[in-house]
């Protein structure tokens, strides 16, 4: 499918353009899965750009061969990409990532590079998940983290060129520390930051076309359709979904609670300036 977008205006008032790509920033836990399935049925697969992660791969890549790329990318990833693209992103409820992330993990049982510090360790309980520095660091704030990193396009380069392919399932991969820090932050980093925040408001109201929820996301469709004029022929699947039986907010106690809380106050009050812009557009 050759898709050329030629739209009018768009939420947020955005301006008149002419969008030949689409790159969707996927945030870990925020449905991006399912959009992508979602955007990959528009496609041929020949325009669908291969890596859906940081790796020295995108080196060597002519990024005008392709029409779709998304992928679990710094944001500084967007300056590599052909002009003009209309970009997307999905924000979700921070706390519910966060817990979306634990039950990710339990359910994989330590193979997953987040564990590179402790292979084949899973994790037994959220207690394990809360006093783990390193875990406790990748997943504070992830969502600001991911939209406001002032992260160079030199320093990208420098370690994607680390990377040799994108395996999340390889915890021992020796590439595995760059790969983490790029996604998630190094640990020691202030991800508390608050110009963290303002670079992420920042980027949602200046350099991404649409920002949605994924509580809102039947609004989002419909702008993504508007943009690609024509309507989805599928629904929203749900998927990479945890197990029934996964830990939910209510299971958390008062401590817990509140700890997670600590752990994403730049992601509520994200989330809630997204919503605030979707109320007015």
């Amino acid at each position: 499918m050759n898709i050329k977008f030629s739209i009018g205006k768009l939420r947020r008032n955005r301006p008149y353009g002419i969008w030949e790509n689409v790159y969707f920033h996927h945030i870990g836990k925020t449905a991006g899965t399912s959009f992508t399935r979602l955007l990959n049925s528009k496609f041929h697969r020949s325009t669908i750009f291969p890596n859906s992660g940081p790796s020295r791969n995108i080196l060597h890549e002519r990024m005008e061969n392709y029409q779709f790329f998304s992928g679990h990318f710094p944001f500084v990833f967007t300056k590599l990409l052909p002009q003009p693209t209309l970009s997307f992103t999905v924000l979700r409820e921070p706390k519910e990532v966060v817990l979306s992330a634990y039950n990710h993990l339990h359910r994989l049982g330590g193979k997953h590079i987040s564990f590179h510090h402790r292979i084949g360790r899973p994790l037994e309980n959220f207690d394990d998940f809360l006093s783990d520095r390193i875990l406790r660091n990748y997943n504070t704030n992830p969502q600001t983290y991911s939209l406001g990193s002032e992260l160079t396009l030199q320093q990208f380069f420098r370690e994607v060129a680390k990377i040799p392919t994108c395996d999340w399932n390889s915890p021992d991969s020796p590439s595995v520390h760059s790969q983490c820090n790029l996604m998630y932050g190094s640990v020691g980093s202030n991800k508390h930051d608050p110009s963290l925040l303002k670079n992420a408001l920042y980027r949602i109201d200046n350099e991404i076309t649409l920002c949605g929820t994924v509580e809102r996301s039947d609004e989002l469709i419909r702008d993504l359709e508007h943009a690609l004029g024509e309507p989805f022929e599928q629904k929203l699947s749900h998927s990479n979904v945890s197990n029934e039986g996964s830990l939910s907010i209510s299971d958390l106690s008062p401590a817990q609670l509140s700890e997670l809380e600590n752990m994403t106050e730049l992601d509520q009050r994200l989330f809630e300036a997204a919503n605030q812009r979707l109320d007015t557009a």
